[in-house]
Parts: structure tokens; sequence; C-alpha cells
């Protein structure tokens, strides 16, 4: 009889923890929108002490209209901060619904599916060519920065036309990754993201990435119909009205064109 007293009990405190658990975990994820950084900070350490219970609500937020752009946003950082791959269908369908009207939301959903290794996703969302906002159209540059697939220089080509600085920096930055060998001597190619080159007294750039190095100037080949839309968005800057744009076009187009059999 006492055995199954204690047992009684037993059950109960189990009982008792799991929903203590689980109110806690709707008490983060309801934090998750507050605009007090130190609470929304406590409830995303909460939530990640219960990942697995957590990415899939987090998941579900991404498509809720009723949570607050602050939480969508938050939780797709959360996702992309756990590391499971599984959470990609979420990202995607957030982005690729059309609701979302939030670009910071939209950005956050595209830099958290490159840090889970899905960038070719960004090349099937700007195809789709819906994306007007710049803050996005940035982030998907830089999400295909050193990308030498074909298809993913072809839209960072197309983005370096983009009317917008940001956009067209953000383009320009990725493009001189995605040539490491060439914009390494192209003067006016950025060190990082968004950078521009230092002085000769600043430590210098780390370029050994794990990239196909493009041959050198001595044995030329020829562009690729990606590496033509790269050289054709430099060239369309050309004929910016910022001096320093133009260079930094004319620079990086000269190298390339130097590379490839192009007059």
């Amino acid at each position: 009889m006492r055995r199954i007293v204690w047992k009684a009990l037993a059950l109960m405190l189990m009982t008792a923890a799991t929903l203590l658990a689980a109110d806690k975990l709707q008490d983060a994820l309801a934090a998750l929108g507050s605009n007090d950084p130190s609470a929304a900070r406590q409830a995303e350490k909460s939530l990640a002490k219960q990942r697995s219970q957590a990415a899939p609500l987090l998941g579900k937020m991404l498509v809720n209209e009723e949570q607050s752009g602050l939480a969508r946003f938050r939780a797709a950082r959360m996702l992309a901060d756990f590391g499971d791959q599984s959470a990609v269908a979420d990202l995607k369908q957030a982005l690729f619904s059309g609701r979302e009207t939030d670009a910071s939301v939209r950005a956050e959903l595209i830099r958290s599916l490159v840090r889970l290794g899905s960038s070719s996703t960004l090349i099937d969302y700007f195809k789709q060519g819906t994306e007007k906002a710049p803050i996005v159209n940035a982030a998907i540059a830089i999400g295909l920065r050193g990308n030498t697939d074909d298809e993913a220089k072809k839209t960072l080509g197309a983005l370096m036309t983009n009317p917008d600085p940001r956009v067209a920096q953000a383009a320009f930055s990725a493009i001189c990754w995605t040539y490491p060998s060439i914009s390494s001597q192209t003067p006016s190619c950025p060190t990082s993201l968004g950078n521009p080159a230092p002085n000769s007294n600043a430590p210098k750039p780390n370029r050994n990435l794990a990239l196909p190095q493009v041959q050198s100037s001595s044995a030329k080949v020829s562009p690729t119909a990606g590496d033509e839309a790269i050289m054709d968005g430099l060239k369309a800057k050309q004929s910016s009205s910022d001096p320093q744009v133009r260079q930094r076009a004319t620079d990086l187009l000269t190298a390339l064109s130097d590379h490839y059999k192009q007059d």
C-alpha cells in the first residue's frame, strides 16, 4: 500500500514538474517579443535550455501574424542559433509566404537560412522578383558572398545594378569575396564586408577561405554566364554619379577583364 502511495506521489510530482516546465516555456515565448532587452535575453536563455520543445513553437511563431515583428525576428534568429536543419522548412515557409510585411524580419530569415547552410534558397527567393526592400536585398548579397555557383554570380550581378547604394555596396563586397585571388590585388575591394580597404599598416584580411581559387591572369579562361553577369553589373556602375562607386567598379572590372578573355 505504501509503495502505491509513493508511486502516486512521484507521478504527481512529475506531472507538476512537466506542467511547470510548460508554463515556463510559454512565458518565455510570450516574453520573446518584449521591448525590454533584459526580459528578451532572459526569455532566449530559457528557450535555449528547452530547445527541442521550443524549436517547433518558434517555427509556428514565424508565420503567426498576431506575434509582433520583434518576436518573429528573434524567433528566426533563435532557430539559427539552435543549428537544427529541421528549422529550414519553417524559415523558408515564412520567407516565401508573402505574408511577412516587416523587412527586418525577412532580412533575418535570410541570414538564418544562410547560417543553416541554405544559401541556395536566397537565389530562388530573389528570382521571384518581389523583394524591393534594400535591407533584404543587401542581406541576400551578403549571404551569397564567396559563392562561386553560377546562379549565385548572376544574382550578385543583378544586385550590383540596384539603385540603392546599400544594396550595390553589399553586392560589390560579396563579389570581391567571390574572386579572392583577384580582389586581393584590387585596392577598391573591401577587406571585410562593409569596410573600406585599410591603410598598409593595418592587419591583412584572411582570404584563405574554403573556396575554389580563380586562376592567375597568366592562364586566362573564358567567363561563364555568371561571370559575365557580374561584369555587366560592374559596367553599369561605371556610369554612377558617385565617383567612388565608379572607381571601385572600374578597378574590379579591369581586374576581371584582364583575367578573362575580355577586350
